[in-house]
């Protein structure tokens, strides 16, 4: 049994990746940069819960297979939580221990052992997708931490009225309430604001690569893909999609994450994987200007976002 009509689409994150490419096989217009809106922090954590509450219904005691199955025969895809050890086509040596990975199965063959699995986000140095069968006949349940798969009644609450313009102007909305939580402190729970914590970056950056850590910037190196340089290109892409709104805002933004998060990123890429020497006093300083030229280009954005929104809610 398999989704023949099943397609994988590159995303930027293995959760919200593939969970886009169940929506597009449900036929919904939602993207991975409005699930990230929706449902996350502006810097996300790495479980999206309250995209899983609200999207998924989790397997309960049901034997796994069992679940998949059932799923497939229903043509629905299930989001799988996996060990990468037991993926065939993935580099697992590149992860700490720690670190697991989202898949979404897409066919099964209990008899066979084999699993048709597609995955939008291949964890290596280069992420690119794949789809195709593997053997699980030695995936145990030790290597499968749970699975899910969407609920019915969010679908039915989606096809309801979510068309491109409602989707445009929610995730506009949402855009405005996460940046506004991720550039103000939490004043009712004490806590400073997301561009607050992130200024001790830099510091910990200098420690580590003086020390030369290689391990620690690694593991640094997953948190800053995913929780700071993602959500910027899920922003870049969210503003794209308001037609000619939004462009130069875009533009900006895409130039701000390439010369600022992208380029030290890659210094600390091969100082990690190769152990090339870096200046730390330098690297630092790098980091220090991007979480700074970062306040000042989500600030400028967020006025220019609430202007327009205010200026629409006039005009109604």
């Amino acid at each position: 049994m398999i989704l023949t009509s099943f397609t994988t689409v590159q995303g930027h994150n293995c959760i919200l990746g593939n969970a886009y490419n169940t929506l597009r096989h449900l036929n919904l217009s939602l993207r991975e940069q409005d699930l990230f809106f929706w449902f996350s922090a502006f810097h996300g954590s790495r479980i999206v819960s309250e995209m899983f509450d609200t999207l998924f219904e989790k397997k309960t005691k049901t034997n796994w297979q069992i679940f998949v199955e059932q799923c497939i025969e229903d043509q629905q895809p299930v989001l799988v939580h996996i060990d990468p050890k037991a993926l065939p086509y993935v580099k697992h040596n590149v992860f700490v221990p720690s670190i697991g990975h989202y898949i979404n199965i897409i066919g099964i063959e209990i008899g066979e052992k084999k699993l048709c699995v597609s995955d939008g986000y291949v964890p290596t140095y280069s992420p690119s997708t794949y789809t195709g069968w593997i053997d699980f006949s030695a995936v145990t349940n030790s290597y499968i931490n749970a699975c899910w798969r969407i609920k019915l009644s969010a679908l039915t609450s989606f096809f309801k009225g979510s068309g491109e313009a409602e989707i445009l102007e929610f995730t506009r909305t949402n855009i405005i309430r996460r940046l506004s939580e991720f550039l103000l402190p939490d004043e009712k729970n004490h806590k400073p604001s997301g561009i607050v914590r992130l200024r001790n970056l830099p510091d910990t950056i200098y420690v580590h690569v003086r020390d030369e850590n290689y391990m620690e910037i690694f593991k640094l190196l997953a948190g800053i893909r995913l929780h700071i340089i993602n959500p910027l290109v899920y922003l870049r892409l969210a503003l794209e999609r308001h037609q000619n709104q939004y462009q130069e805002q875009a533009k900006s933004l895409g130039i701000f994450i390439n010369t600022f998060w992208d380029i030290p990123y890659m210094q600390l890429i091969k100082f990690s994987i190769a152990h090339k020497r870096i200046n730390c006093e330098g690297i630092a300083t790098q980091i220090r200007e991007a979480v700074l030229m970062e306040e000042t280009v989500l600030n400028t954005l967020i006025e220019n976002l609430m202007t327009d929104k205010k200026a629409t809610i006039e005009r109604i």
